[in-house]
């Protein structure tokens, strides 16, 4: 008896867990994380160059310098325990790779800000960890979750009936020219690739509050059935793909739970039917955007789209392989792709792009971070997800399963696109946020989250760790904000260009101080001055002809500089030397500029014409060769290429060149 009175002592006797203590500023956090799924989609900005990307990323990371500096202010008043696990160590050392990338990146500047109109450099990836990890604290509640779900449901729905608007072709806004075909939908993020990754997401967190709402559960079905709609007309593979790994996900999960909502389902399936046949026969009478020839497109491997990313991810590969340890530098992977692009790519693409972005995440990170930081990010993702996995059944109630299975989808599902597609702030913010607040309220079911108690730290230790984390968000939140500030220049520079070239310089430097490492604008403001030159030519104006290009040769000077691994800085640079008459200096650039990327279509046809001019006929012809073998755009090449094998005595040569410059005429 003595002995089970000791048992029940000791049971009775066993510490509880803290409570932990609800502060004002933990609703703020809370709704600035909502401001963050909720701006950062839809802002747009009509001022600045980028029209999309750089606003948003200026919003997120300012967004999280409020949330630090709230966080912060909640940790030294009145600190509650700090929640973490192994797999947040993963993240940790992610960070410390990515340190090292940055220092041994191929660019600095680029490894940590990112590429222009991709910004997915180190310092993003540590607010993404950021924001990943205040959210991981913050939320508890399961009236959080279920708002956080309705808040992406919502903002997706309205992301998405914007772009079924562009799609028939009621968008009131007019954005001009489009890097890719006309009408082709694009929202608010400027891009189909990039918009079908965010609804992958919205997508499984509006079908679990379908299931779970009673209360507006047709406001969450109609959300879900134009997520589901504009998921079509974005017209992409790698949506279509993420799509369906989200919504098997959540349906095996949500499993025999399905049969109390069979109704439910079978109107929203019965609509869906309907609109994509009616979605397939409108756009059936408009190629751009045929619906089953995208389709069809998009499961042919040999060639289109399909066959160009085989050729990018042997890029990639070629990078691994250069730099092994550290990669070439986080979103370097179009300065790094210039050297590494296969033969058949640049074919494939007649010369015309060099690709940014491995359109494989993990490839994007093993060439950009190294093949560690890729293992790294990965294996916390994997481990998060099955997480995910293992604490569903152990929810306390059918609504918060609900949650965790739409919330888990989302993130699979957005994880299979990035496997075919593009990372950026727009849809990973949201991303990163699902993660953080699932975690967050999950962190108690097995397996537990450990539990750090703050309020046993030392005070000087805590001021110092928080006064260098607000340093940190301070630094990246500025750099955001200054970058969008100069892109704002950039384009008062390009409208001052046809009033008077001196402002239009004036803003350009603007522009190029508050961003940094950025050639684009220098570049510009070279062009401005080449054409300057040439109208002084026309003008027969000597003095103003000098002058000008002078400006332009220091401009495209300062472009190369800035980037100097960019070769397309270095092609308008031969250029401006060989409109100087400098054949030696451009035939120099435009060698340096070959041996490191042999396949330039531009580069090649440059050099072809100044060793023309220079009686290197023969290295010319080469060069004009394999510029027309690359890019038989280039309708000129075959007239000039008769004529230099006619000078050089190759008749047999000359006479096959004058008949392809014939049919070429005829067309």
């Amino acid at each position: 008896m003595g002995k089970k009175k000791q048992s029940k002592k000791n049971i009775s006797s066993k510490p509880a867990k803290p409570v932990e203590k609800y502060l004002p500023q933990d609703d703020w956090l809370v709704w600035l994380i909502f401001a963050i799924l909720v701006l950062v989609p839809l802002v747009i900005s009509r001022v600045s160059f980028d029209q999309f990307d750089i606003i948003k990323m200026a919003v997120f990371k300012v967004i999280i310098l409020a949330l630090v500096i709230i966080w912060i202010s909640r940790m030294l008043t009145s600190p509650k325990p700090i929640m973490w696990s192994w797999r947040e160590g993963l993240l940790v050392l992610f960070l410390i790779v990515g340190v090292m990338s940055v220092l041994t990146s191929i660019h600095i500047p680029t490894a940590l800000h990112g590429k222009y109109k991709r910004y997915e450099g180190f310092l993003t990836f540590v607010s993404y960890i950021s924001v990943y990890f205040i959210a991981l604290q913050t939320f508890r509640k399961r009236g959080q979750v279920r708002t956080l779900l309705e808040v992406i449901t919502f903002t997706g729905a309205i992301v998405s009936f914007y772009e079924i608007l562009q799609f028939i072709g009621l968008d009131p806004i007019n954005w001009g020219d489009v890097p890719f075909e006309q009408r082709r939908s694009f929202s608010t993020f400027g891009n189909p690739d990039l918009l079908a990754g965010y609804l992958v997401l919205a997508l499984p967190c509006a079908l679990v509050m379908f299931f779970d709402d009673t209360n507006r559960r047709w406001l969450h079905g109609g959300g879900f059935f134009i997520i589901a709609v504009g998921l079509i007309t974005a017209l992409t593979r790698s949506g279509w793909i993420g799509a369906i790994v989200g919504i098997v996900a959540t349906l095996i999960l949500v499993g025999r739970a399905l049969k109390e909502h069979r109704r439910e389902l079978a109107i929203v399936g019965a609509a869906f039917a309907v609109v994509l046949v009616a979605v397939s026969i409108y756009s059936a009478s408009v190629p751009s955007l045929s619906v089953t020839k995208k389709f069809k497109g998009a499961f042919t491997l040999s060639s289109g789209t399909a066959a160009n990313r085989f050729e990018i991810w042997k890029a990639g590969w070629f990078m691994v392989k250069e730099r092994p340890l550290f990669g070439q530098g986080l979103d370097t992977y179009r300065l790094a792709s210039e050297k590494h692009e296969t033969k058949r790519y640049v074919s494939l693409v007649r010369g015309g792009t060099v690709s940014d972005n491995a359109h494989n995440y993990f490839i994007q990170l093993a060439a950009g971070g190294g093949p560690l930081a890729a293992v790294l990010m990965f294996g916390f993702f994997f481990a998060w997800i099955w997480r995910m996995v293992q604490v569903r059944p152990r929810a306390p109630d059918e609504s918060s399963r609900l949650y965790i299975i739409g919330g888990a989808a989302g993130a699979r599902g957005y994880l299979a696109t990035m496997m075919f597609g593009i990372s950026i702030v727009g849809a990973t913010s949201t991303f990163w946020l699902l993660m953080g607040a699932l975690s967050g309220y999950t962190s108690r079911l097995t397996p537990e989250y450990k539990r750090a108690d703050a309020a046993r730290w030392n005070q000087g230790a805590k001021m110092a760790a928080s006064l260098s984390l607000l340093l940190v968000s301070l630094a990246i939140a500025g750099f955001s904000v200054a970058m969008y500030v100069g892109d704002i220049y950039f384009v008062q520079g390009l409208k001052a260009q046809g009033r008077n070239v001196a402002e239009s310089h004036a803003y350009m430097d603007k522009a190029r101080r508050l961003y940094p490492g950025n050639g684009r604008v220098p570049s510009r403001l070279g062009q401005i001055y080449l054409n300057w030159a040439n109208q002084a030519i026309n003008a027969k104006n000597t003095e103003q002809f000098q002058l000008a290009i002078d400006r332009s040769i220091e401009s495209f000077k300062i472009a190369v500089e800035a980037e100097p691994l960019e070769a397309d800085y270095k092609v308008f640079l031969a250029n401006a030397y060989g409109n100087q008459g400098k054949l030696d200096e451009a035939i120099s650039v435009l060698e340096e500029v070959i041996d490191r990327r042999p396949y330039t279509v531009p580069g090649n046809y440059l050099a072809g014409q100044f060793k023309e001019r220079a009686n290197r006929k023969q290295e010319a012809i080469a060069h004009y060769e394999l510029a027309y073998e690359l890019s038989p755009n280039y309708m000129s090449l075959p007239s000039m290429l008769a004529k230099l094998y006619q000078e050089v005595g190759n008749q047999a040569k000359a006479a096959e060149y004058q008949k392809i410059a014939a049919e070429a005429a005829k067309q």
